[in-house]
């Protein structure tokens, strides 16, 4: 049968109407019941070790605007231990190659639809020298460096005294990790300093692991050292004190709300903090201001990273789930200052790129201009002291009185959720200012006492000069600058007298 003309045009129309909505449509496989979408994703490349962050709503799209959950249903390969969160997809992998992984999709009818991915993982960088230096000899204690902060800024412990944990200085002691039931996070020795374990003995010497257990034990929960090290309370069974956790300017950072204190998932080289102060997973930490590596492109956790006296630890907590992709820890160029009072400090701010901790590039740290400087004092007080940077990160400041300063350095947004720089905290030792020693004689303070010094003493006492140095030139003390103290210079400078001086 023959369409008439006019219902040829208008089956055209729909065909035409159909097709541009199509095109309308993100290019994508639907579900059987045609209610997901799923958009294709371009293949995607990352370093051994380096991290993928993908947002599965640009994939899926719920054509009659049902919620949709989304669960990782294949990893091959992913080594992430929160795969999925806020529906973002994360992913990495140690091991170079092309890997598949497969996100799936169920709306709240629960129709499913899958996407599958394509991931390809080239080989990393060896990494910096300073990334690994692990000293794999004994030690019964360690003194470091500390700095715990929450979206950008150093926090207050939670024990009885609010202890700030802003550059402070912590003595850690070796003990046995079976006292806290840890024994399958011993560390071992390796071959050159890295890679995996090829020893049997089990090194007694402080790691990271040690240090978190400790400054858990002691500055969230109010445990004595002793508690710690011997086990008689267990770390990892203890929910986080329920007050607020603030921060040194005591701001409110967050509150534990029936957080562990400290929770470990994973296997030995390859722990996970899930809980850790009463906080989520979303932290990183940072040994000497560099990311802390095993082997290339695969980080060292806390069980494998052995400290050593002088080390700089750096642990930052953040709400932002994403800091890791544009965020850094900050350092000075200095891990301590020394001055005396009235003299000015130079300093540097740097960072280390969070997304670059795998790269192994010579130059990852960056002059970081966008620094806040602030000055604190001993107790952590913040001081109306100035200080600025300029664009290279360099700056100064001057410190009027003696005393321990800190100098701090925060990055952009930090105190607020979509903070993402950890702080740089340096302590500065200032001693009181040094009166310039005297020499006898020495009236021109060139260093030495000569006839030079005889000459303008003399023109001096002849009122031939305004000024003179009288302390210098009053050589035989009886309160007065004259022809005498000329007489004795110019005898000391011919060597017939052997000093000068009451």
């Amino acid at each position: 049968m023959r369409l008439r003309k006019t219902n040829w045009r208008k089956w055209t129309a729909l065909f035409i109407s159909a097709l541009l909505l199509f095109q309308l449509l993100p290019l994508s496989v639907l579900a059987e019941d045609g209610h997901i979408a799923v958009a294709a994703v371009d293949a995607m490349e990352i370093r051994e070790g380096g991290l993928i962050s993908y947002e599965l709503d640009n994939a899926f799209t719920d054509l009659e605007g049902h919620t949709l959950t989304y669960s990782e249903t294949n990893p091959d390969g992913n080594t992430s231990t929160t795969p999925i969160k806020n529906g973002t997809y994360y992913y990495t992998n140690p091991t170079a190659g092309e890997y598949h992984p497969v996100v799936t999709a169920v709306c709240e009818n629960g129709e499913r639809a899958e996407l599958r991915l394509t991931v390809r993982v080239t080989p990393a960088s060896a990494g910096l020298d300073s990334q690994y230096n692990y000293d794999e000899t004994p030690a019964e204690s360690v003194r470091v460096l500390v700095t715990f902060s929450s979206d950008g800024i150093p926090i207050l412990g939670n024990d009885a005294d609010r202890t700030p944990l802003a550059g402070k200085w912590i003595t850690v002691p070796y003990f046995d990790l079976a006292n806290q039931g840890l024994e399958s996070f011993y560390r071992y020795a390796t071959e050159n300093g890295r890679g995996s374990y090829v020893g049997t003995q089990v090194i007694h010497r402080p790691t990271a692991m040690h240090l978190f257990l400790y400054m858990v034990g002691v500055y969230c929960l109010g445990l004595t050292p002793q508690q710690v090290t011997t086990g008689s309370v267990q770390i990892t069974e203890q929910l986080a004190r329920e007050e607020a956790v603030l921060n040194i300017l005591g701001e409110d950072c967050f509150t534990p709300d029936g957080m562990n204190a400290l929770e470990y998932t994973g296997s030995a080289t390859s722990t996970y903090m899930k809980q850790f102060w009463g906080h989520g997973e979303n932290l990183m930490y940072y040994r000497n201001h560099v990311y802390p590596l095993m082997s290339p492109g695969w980080g060292s956790t806390s069980d494998y990273m052995l400290l050593s006296d002088g080390d700089t630890i750096d642990l930052a907590m953040f709400s932002d789930w994403g800091f890791y992709n544009h965020g850094g820890f900050l350092s000075f160029a200095s891990d301590t200052y020394s001055a005396a009072a009235g003299e000015s400090v130079s300093f540097a701010v740097r960072t280390f790129g969070t997304s670059e901790s795998t790269s192994g590039n010579a130059d990852l740290f960056h002059p970081y201009g966008a620094a806040e400087i602030m000055v604190l004092d001993e107790e952590m007080n913040l001081l109306p002291i100035s200080a600025e940077v300029d664009e290279n990160g360099i700056g100064t400041v001057t410190f009027p009185a003696a005393g321990t300063y800190y100098l701090m350095a925060c990055g952009e947004n930090a105190g607020t959720t979509v903070a993402s720089y950890a702080p740089a905290v340096a302590p500065v030792t200032v001693t009181e200012a040094q009166t310039p020693s005297v020499i006898p004689g020495d009236v021109n303070s060139d260093g030495t006492a000569n006839a030079k010094d005889a000459a303008l003493t003399l023109r001096y006492a002849a009122r031939q000069l305004d000024t003179l140095d009288a302390a210098a030139g009053d050589v035989n003390g009886d309160g007065s600058v004259n022809a005498k103290d000329a007489a004795l210079i110019l005898r000391y400078a011919a060597r017939q007298i052997d000093r000068l001086g009451a």
